[in-house]
């Protein structure tokens, strides 16, 4: 039975012990929110039978629907127009009702894994208002082929090997230059050394070491430097990225939690970059690894494409994986570990290119198998004032814990107010 035709029901009884009959409801939906969420207009109806004022009787169903809990912001509009909403404890009932109705009923799918790549939260970074379209998307998805019987896994997939992470130990290293993680004569244990970051500083850091590298090249070729080291695991740069890492990892998880949003793996860039070398052997015996400007890349391009289709780039002139190549190897990670039959990833449209490409090559080389489903599931942008997507390198952009403190206040408050 339908919310609807239930409240319909109750009604008639409501209106009934109010002392009218009525055979059939005219309840409606609103169009004045601020009203109500419904209108019911039977007191004009039931004039002619009982030949009363329409207020009065509006005014004695009222009295009956206000000793019901269910009911709340009740009011009488002109005439005698009734208007009112649910509370939100009988919306709860109503809503886990039906989706225990659901899930006892629904006509369950073969059995099939999936991992879902929703999250894409980036280390050292804060994450803002526009990383909710992922999290709540993808974990709307995930649990709706939990519902449906397949077996969902939700992959963090966290940025944590880039040239962010260059940019912030460039940083540190301006600002606390006499850190033992950049003295090559260290043999201490890194381990014992208290590093005077906290994740607020890291996302101070992120946008300032952003800006400057823009304006200084010198600046920029350092970060790029230190990325490397770091990505060889040089020692001190490496330690110290980890340090990074769990910091802003232990941040980005309860940021998360307190979204209801959660993942069953936790790996980032990094956990790929263990399969980059296996995944590089495949594509070099295969031939399918060409030189272009000192870059290694991938031709992907196919003979019926309408526009042009870049090469996919597999190491960068500088020696470090790209993008590019850190997606192929989550791919073969996934394969080794989950042997998933479907990926799904939920990312903005804007990466509609890179996921095109990403496809093609893992086909291209076999890397799964032909009935595996690899799907971009893309959506819009979410943007400031200025017309743009939000960017936490420009700063500016309002963090999710400060959002979701604020929701929490206005609750409070709300509450208060209510009672």
């Amino acid at each position: 039975m339908s919310i609807f035709k239930e409240l319909e029901n109750d009604l008639k009884s409501i209106i009934h012990n109010a002392g009218y009959d009525e055979e059939t409801i005219a309840l409606e939906t609103s169009n004045r929110r601020d009203l109500g969420e419904y209108q019911l207009n039977d007191a004009m109806q039931l004039v002619r039978t009982y030949h009363k004022n329409p207020r009065e009787i509006a005014q004695d169903i009222v009295n009956e629907l206000s000793k019901d809990n269910r009911f709340t912001n009740i009011n009488i509009a002109g005439p005698g127009f009734i208007n009112f909403s649910l509370s939100d404890e009988y919306t709860y009932k109503i809503l886990n009702s039906m989706n225990e109705d659901i899930f006892n009923n629904i006509d369950k799918k073969s059995p099939k894994k999936i991992v879902i790549d929703y999250g894409g939260a980036n280390v050292s970074k804060a994450l803002h208002v526009g990383h909710l379209r992922s999290a709540n998307i993808g974990e709307a998805l995930k649990r709706l082929a939990t519902l449906l019987g397949y077996d969902a896994l939700g992959d963090a997939h966290l940025g944590d090997f880039g040239r962010p992470l260059g940019l912030v130990i460039k940083e540190i290293k301006e600002e606390y230059p006499d850190l033992p993680y950049f003295d090559p004569n260290f043999e201490g244990n890194y381990d014992d050394i208290e590093l005077p970051i906290t994740n607020a500083d890291l996302e101070r850091i992120y946008p300032l070491a952003s800006n400057k590298s823009k304006e200084d090249e010198a600046y920029l070729e350092d970060a790029r430097d230190i990325t490397m080291k770091f990505q060889s695991k040089e020692k001190g740069y490496y330690e110290l990225w980890k340090k990074i890492v769990d910091i802003s990892k232990e941040d980005i998880k309860k940021t998360y939690d307190d979204l209801n949003v959660s993942f069953e793996i936790w790996n980032g860039e990094s956990d790929e970059m263990e399969f980059f070398d296996e995944l590089y052997k495949i594509y070099e015996e295969k031939g399918l690894i060409t030189e272009s400007e000192g870059a290694k890349v991938i031709d992907v391009a196919k003979e019926d494409d309408n526009a042009p289709m870049p090469p996919l780039m597999m190491v960068k002139t500088n020696g470090t994986m790209s993008y590019d190549s850190t997606d192929l190897a989550a791919i073969l990670e996934r394969k080794v570990n989950f042997n998933p039959d479907e990926m799904w990833y939920v990312v903005d449209g804007r990466q509609s290119l890179h996921f095109e490409q990403v496809f093609r090559a893992a086909r291209k080389a076999n890397l799964v198998r032909d009935d595996v489903v690899l799907d971009h599931i893309g959506f819009g942008t979410m943007n400031g004032s200025d017309g743009k997507p939000f960017k936490t390198r420009d700063g500016g952009v309002m963090s999710l814990k400060k959002e979701l403190l604020m929701n929490l206040f206005l609750k409070k408050k709300r509450k208060k107010y209510l009672k």
